[in-house]
């Protein structure tokens, strides 16, 4: 603890002029340097023996970093660690990283095998983020930004997720209305859940222009070693391109990339950081 005391001071220490330093905001940065600086997640007792300030006022930061979507709680709630929103600021939290890197080669696999684009995605709160995306060569594709978030209940990727989580938490997740983006968006919620359980029978998701008008979206959830989707992996395209045969043969590919990933996730310790990162199974 001594020497993690150390780097978390030193990492909050101010250089330069101190008049320009606003005291409560390098207060908060060095809390949220020290959640980063352990390896396990942190308790608030040794994050004041850390930062060297109050409790009530590490409470605060915590609090405050925890709204801003920085940083997450872990086990019961009273313990933290860097969250996914920490990893969007600056795409640089070494897990995610390191997923995209896993996921690239099958991603342009795919890409290269359907010319269409190709994206993995992430659960954060109740929408999908995009932690990477490989676009199509043609000039009429499906595009989005990697950090973009969707809403769950009209995107491939969203259901993916959400499929394999537990019932009892899907209406948590979805909130208490469903948003209609385009005319095929599915605001029943009876409909979605029905259309869940049968996404988690047969292990693909899809999003018919339900998202975004004429679009057509597949998709699979990605594993490590808990029984909860860690990411989801889609093709999307302009539906007329991606419908009958060609929809069949995306979503097998899909279906044989995800496996690949997931032997490579089971056999590194990424797995294991990822499936600690998944949403908790209600006990």
């Amino acid at each position: 603890m001594a020497g993690t005391t150390k780097q978390a001071k030193a990492s909050a220490a101010v250089r330069g002029d101190g008049r320009y330093i606003v005291a409560p905001v390098a207060k908060a940065l060095r809390v949220l340097v020290a959640i980063c600086s352990e390896r396990q997640p942190v308790g608030l007792n040794d994050l004041v023996a850390i930062t060297d300030l109050p409790k009530t006022t590490v409470f605060r930061y915590v609090s405050t970093l925890r709204a801003e979507g920085l940083v997450e709680a872990s086990g019961n709630g009273e313990r933290y660690r860097a969250s996914l929103g920490l990893w969007l600021l600056g795409q640089t939290a070494g897990v995610y990283e390191n997923l995209r890197s896993t996921c690239l080669p099958v991603m342009l696999s795919l890409q290269k095998q359907f010319n269409e684009t190709v994206n993995l995605g992430a659960l954060r709160g109740r929408q999908v983020v995009y932690l990477d995306i490989v676009e199509s060569e043609r000039s009429l594709r499906m595009q989005a930004q990697v950090g973009a978030q969707d809403p769950l209940h009209c995107t491939a990727l969203g259901k993916a997720l959400l499929a394999f989580m537990p019932e009892t938490r899907w209406s948590a997740y979805l909130g208490t209305r469903l948003p209609r983006f385009t005319g095929n968006t599915i605001t029943d919620r009876a409909q979605l859940m029905k259309q869940l359980r049968e996404i988690r029978r047969t292990g693909i998701a899809f999003d018919r222009g339900e998202n975004e008008e004429g679009a057509l979206c597949i998709a699979v959830p990605l594993f490590a070693e808990a029984e909860l989707p860690i990411a989801a992996l889609s093709i999307s395209a302009p539906a007329p391109r991606l419908e009958g045969k060609t929809a069949t043969a995306a979503a097998a590919a899909l279906k044989a990339g995800a496996a690949a990933i997931e032997t490579r996730l089971r056999s590194s310790d990424l797995g294991r950081l990822l499936s600690k990162r998944a949403p908790h199974r209600d006990r």
